[in-house]
């Protein structure tokens, strides 16, 4: 389970996402009002591309519901398309403040 879950966290937060909801289609991950959204065909050919095949789409549906995810559906271009969300993931910022370490520790 927990692999399921940092392989998750990988497809999500590792790759670049989507702009705008379109861009779903072309198998990206998209972010909106706190929560990400994604094609569940997507993640699972990422699974399958990195060697994690412990998982077929019930079992991930089930650990998806429990991060509180949901099946969702979108029309784009005309096409109907089925995505699972999940509350966005806390990415972290890209300016970090270093930590105080005194004079003279190195």
């Amino acid at each position: 389970e927990g692999q399921f879950y940092e392989m998750l966290d990988s497809f999500l937060l590792d790759r670049p996402q989507g702009k705008v909801r379109e861009d779903l289609l072309l198998g990206k991950a998209w972010t909106e009002e706190g929560r990400t959204f994604f094609r569940l065909r997507d993640l699972k050919n990422f699974l399958t591309k990195n060697r994690f095949t412990e998982y077929q789409i019930p079992q991930m549906t089930v650990k998806i519901k429990k991060l509180n995810g949901d099946a969702h559906f979108f029309n784009l271009k005309g096409k109907g398309v089925n995505c699972w969300y999940i509350p966005a993931p806390d990415q972290l910022s890209d300016e970090c403040e270093l930590p105080n370490m005194g004079e003279g520790v190195f």
